[in-house]
């Protein structure tokens, strides 16, 4: 199944300038866990290279597929894992919604 990016209804201003991250059915979260200092700036713009990966062992599910991101200019990858995985491990911050690119489109206050 391909990885994609998906975007919020036009309507939710919150997340407005965001994308999800989903693999067939199931949506993506980046946690600190495993992005230390990073999640705030999570991003996944247009040209990020996306890609499946089954490399994160789950005690009791075995192997569960990851989605590893590369923004251009950026060196380091960003892990995603299955949303129901969030804090399985260690407690943090977590993102579903990512920057869709360099800068952030916030609604002006009252809007929406």
């Amino acid at each position: 199944m391909p990885v994609r990016r998906v975007e919020a209804a036009p309507a939710v201003t919150a997340n407005r300038g965001r994308v999800a991250v989903a693999r067939g059915p199931q949506v993506y979260a980046v946690e600190e866990a495993d992005n230390p200092g990073r999640v705030d700036g999570a991003a996944a713009p247009p040209d990020a290279r996306l890609a499946a990966d089954s490399l994160r062992e789950v005690a009791g599910l075995g192997p569960v597929v990851v989605v590893r991101l590369v923004a251009p200019g950026q060196t380091r990858e960003t892990v995603a894992i299955p949303y129901f995985l969030w804090a399985n491990g260690v407690l943090g911050p977590m993102r579903v919604w990512l920057r869709d690119g360099a800068r952030l489109h916030r609604p002006e206050h009252g809007a929406g």
